[in-house]
């Protein structure tokens, strides 16, 4: 693996103190995320998130760390419809998972 070095001149009010260099290595990135566009990304992880989430929307909002109100318009923007996917999972008879009721 080649190594690469980044410099960073460090300073303090202005002044110039000193010059570092970092070890770097090249991050691949995940090869799902390959070819996607950030709306495909941003659906895909509100998707993945109800699911690890039961389908709880409040639960999701606080895992995602985003408000209610973003939350919802983005899943409205993606078609996406936390009750319908609650109910198709849940007449998957898929009974592994747990539901809050």
């Amino acid at each position: 693996m080649n190594t690469r070095f980044l410099k960073i001149n460090v300073s303090c009010a202005g002044r110039f103190l000193r010059s570092i260099s970092i070890p770097t290595t090249k991050i691949e990135p995940e090869s799902g995320l390959i070819g996607k566009s950030f709306d495909e990304w941003q659906k895909e992880a509100i998707v993945s998130t109800l699911a690890l989430c039961n389908y709880n929307g409040r639960k999701a909002v606080k895992t995602l760390k985003i408000s209610e109100r973003t939350f919802y318009r983005r899943c409205n923007k993606y078609g996406i419809s936390v009750t319908q996917l609650r109910k198709e999972n849940r007449d998957d008879g898929n009974s592994d998972s747990i539901h809050a009721t």
